[in-house]
């Protein structure tokens, strides 16, 4: 080496070698514990996606089970006179016959009670000129639906038997919407003589709905009511 001339910093390199190994190193560590948070969050979105999802089919699940329930039952569907929210009385089934799909073909059902067995419910008190509704839990609305009120009774094989003619009673319809589904009918009427008894019969029928196996058929239900 001539006079004056500087040697290189050959103990230098070294130093910077760590430098750059310990600086890779801990670029190395930052991208994978980003990598990892990412990774967590992404997870723990999932999580939360799937949770919903689940609540979201098991009420689909229900609303369709309640439909089924309602549509393709082996026997017409259960009706609930009220006032209001508040629940008066079930009706009771004289007769009906009912046709449903069961086991890959179409069956009926046929009941009814001996005609001197008028099995009317113990009446239910209200004000006159309150309005009524006959809660119909099938989605299907009614093909025909008549609501014929008597008077009286007369004894007749141990049981009432109505008398005289009949009143037709004026009645209108509104759904039962749950889910934003129709799951049933209200059968709105309303009850304006006083210190009168309605025996109720309610005359009520579906027709068939072609290319599916939805129940149908005819019924007769009886409601009994009081006024004040």
């Amino acid at each position: 080496m001539s006079p004056g001339e500087q040697r290189p910093p050959q103990a230098n390199r070294p130093i910077e070698s760590e430098r750059e190994e310990v600086y890779a190193k801990m670029s190395a560590i930052a991208r994978y514990r980003g990598t990892s948070t990412r990774k967590e969050k992404a997870k723990r979105l999932w999580l939360k996606v799937v949770m919903v999802l689940a609540v979201a089919l098991a009420s689909i699940a229900v609303v369709a089970v309640q439909a089924q329930a309602g549509s393709f039952d082996h026997r017409p569907p259960d009706q609930v006179l009220f006032k209001g929210t508040q629940s008066l009385q079930t009706g009771n089934a004289y007769s009906f016959e009912w046709h449903f799909y069961d086991n890959g073909s179409w069956r009926v059902r046929h009941y009814s009670y001996s005609p001197y067995e008028h099995n009317w419910p113990s009446a239910a008190v209200v004000k006159a000129g309150s309005r009524l509704r006959i809660k119909v839990d099938k989605p299907q609305r009614p093909t025909h639906f008549r609501i014929y009120a008597y008077k009286r009774l007369v004894a007749e094989g141990g049981e009432g038997w109505p008398a005289g003619t009949p009143q037709l009673v004026q009645h209108s319809y509104g759904p039962v919407v749950r889910d934003g589904k129709t799951v049933g009918w209200n059968v709105f009427f309303h009850v304006n003589e006083s210190s009168r008894q309605y025996y109720l019969q309610v005359n009520e029928s579906w027709d068939s709905v072609p290319n599916t196996h939805i129940s149908y058929g005819d019924a007769t239900m009886f409601f009994h009511v009081k006024t004040s």
